[in-house]
């Protein structure tokens, strides 16, 4: 039997803790950006009045993600949600028009959006909400697949930069 020097044995157990550590990072940062949030939009809003903003997302080209309506169950349809911040009210979501999509070898056609979205949230400010800035946590959960397979569901946190006038 071959003796293996211990400073041998040492570099070569931090080789591969170091890939090991590596690889599944790089592979769960890249699952993560298939969706990204595009420049935010200023919000503005008179306390007492509601205004409908449009939230962009950029989805990975060559990805998809599962509309906000999927026609199978064990898909995971996308869900944008506010935290509660107390007197500003994220009201009605309207979701982009979803289009059909045949994933590779297989009959069912999926519902789904890609490329550039928006989706619309109204935005309501008490009439006694505090002159001021705020930020409205947000998220999206989605599934994205790509032609053949899809991925473990994620969540993008985003915050929207709210202004409220009297």
């Amino acid at each position: 039997m071959k003796y293996v020097r211990p400073t041998s044995f040492i570099l070569l157990l931090i080789i591969g803790i170091t890939i090991a550590i590596t690889f599944p990072a790089t592979r769960s940062l890249s699952q993560s950006q298939m969706v990204e949030v595009n420049n935010l939009p200023d919000v503005f809003i008179k306390a007492g009045k509601t205004n409908t903003i449009a939230i962009p997302f950029q989805i990975k080209y060559g990805y998809h993600i599962q509309a906000d309506t999927v026609n199978d169950p064990n898909l995971i349809a996308a869900e944008l949600t506010f935290e509660n911040i107390e007197g500003i009210d994220p009201g009605k979501l309207d979701y982009p028009d979803y289009h059909e999509f045949q994933l590779n070898g297989t009959d069912e056609k999926l519902l789904v959006f890609d490329g550039s979205i928006l989706i619309k949230v109204d935005i309501s400010a008490s009439a006694t909400l505090a002159k001021g800035h705020y930020l409205l946590p947000g998220s999206l959960y989605y599934q994205a697949c790509d032609s053949s397979r899809c991925l473990f569901p994620r969540k993008i946190n985003f915050q929207l930069p709210i202004e409220v006038s009297h």
